[in-house]
């Protein structure tokens, strides 16, 4: 299956929550338990990382997997963005991409 496409739009200076709720392919909510999550955001494909989402908290049975990244690090992130996805790691050690799309970076002003 094909890795869903999300493009994030940071905002630098502001925490970000983004929760993504996991389906199979039923439209089932898909059970977590076991698994592991990453998500990292890098200037161009393989490429220099830019940050690594501090919290990825996959919740057991609820299928919901919560990423955050603070205010600090987005406030650190190029204005000239990147790619992302999310990764998935089942508790069978199968991993599966679950979204990829490219980074916008939203400037501050207000500090």
């Amino acid at each position: 299956m094909a890795a869903g496409v999300y493009n994030l739009t940071i905002e630098q200076g502001v925490d970000l929550a983004l929760e993504v709720s996991v389906k199979d392919s039923t439209a089932a909510t898909y059970s977590l338990t076991g698994a592991t999550a990453a998500a990292q955001i890098r200037d161009t494909y393989n490429g220099s990382l830019l940050a690594t989402f501090a919290s990825v908290t996959a919740t057991g049975t609820t299928g919901i997997l919560t990423l955050a990244l603070s205010a600090v690090t987005a406030s650190s992130l190029p204005l000239s963005g990147g790619y992302w996805d999310l990764l998935l790691t089942t508790s069978a050690a199968t991993k599966v991409r679950l979204l990829q799309g490219s980074v916008s970076i939203a400037g501050e002003v207000t500090e």
